[in-house]
């Protein structure tokens, strides 16, 4: 039979062994939750940034219908700008006809006034001065020669304004050119910008169904860490009836 010091000596050594093999899987659930207690946080945080991240593509995807809106707005308001300096040049034109009619039926006219005066002051010379006819035939020559004097003033503010209308054509045309180089440039850099706004917009789409799918994984993700946490707090108390029950079977 076995000495009695050598069967307590084996017992010793058994429940030795099986307290350390307890210790390093209590150590190990331990770790396991520790671990999983760091995965809970992560996923916590994760769910914030997907949060963010759908905050984010919102404002992104209004802020680019709001572009969107903004070029079609100017679009328009350039179209019209163009439509309405087209008609600038023709209008220019036509002032600048009339001036040129005004100023020719002027000129007529003072030539008209002014045989009229030179009659007017031969017939004075029939007339003794002081006589009724002479004073009448003098007040007619000076009221011709005001209306000459007149539209000689008006000749030559029609000069200054044909001066004018001439700088409105030369601007107008410079304007003319302007406008239809940013009525043409808008509308090929539109097709494009349209097209940028429609991609960023279905990048925006894909991001938000990333997003989407993010937060279901987030949601499976966490409850797997919730069945790792009661997995590990389970092998933790399977270890300890372990432990007692190796303990109890050397005792007996």
């Amino acid at each position: 039979s076995t000495p009695l010091y050598s069967s307590a000596a084996s017992d010793v050594y058994k429940r030795q062994q099986v307290s350390s093999g307890a210790q390093q899987v209590n150590n190990g659930a331990a770790s396991l939750a520790a671990g999983t207690n760091k995965l809970v946080t992560g996923v916590g945080d994760l769910q914030a940034g997907s949060k963010k991240l759908a905050a984010g593509t919102k404002q992104t995807y209004d802020g680019s219908t709001a572009l969107k809106k903004g070029v079609a707005t100017l679009n328009a308001g350039v179209s019209t700008l163009y439509e309405k300096v087209q008609s600038l040049p023709a209008s220019v034109e036509l002032l600048s006809n009339g001036i040129t009619k005004v100023d020719n039926a002027l000129t007529q006219s003072i030539a008209y006034d002014q045989q009229v005066l030179a009659g007017l002051e031969q017939l004075l010379g029939n007339y003794e001065e002081g006589s009724a006819e002479y004073t009448s035939i003098s007040n007619m020559i000076a009221a011709v020669n005001g209306s000459i004097q007149y539209q000689q003033g008006a000749q030559s503010g029609l000069g200054d304004v044909s001066t004018g209308v001439g700088t409105m054509a030369t601007e107008g045309k410079q304007l003319v050119d302007g406008v239809t180089q940013i009525y043409n440039g808008l509308n090929d850099k539109k097709k494009g910008l349209v097209a940028g706004v429609d991609n960023l917009n279905t990048g925006l789409k894909t991001v938000n169904e990333g997003a989407s799918a993010l937060k279901t994984g987030i949601g499976t993700l966490a409850k797997s860490s919730k069945d790792l946490n009661n997995g590990a707090a389970t092998l933790s108390a399977g270890t300890k009836n372990l432990s007692a029950g190796v303990s109890l079977s050397l005792i007996h």
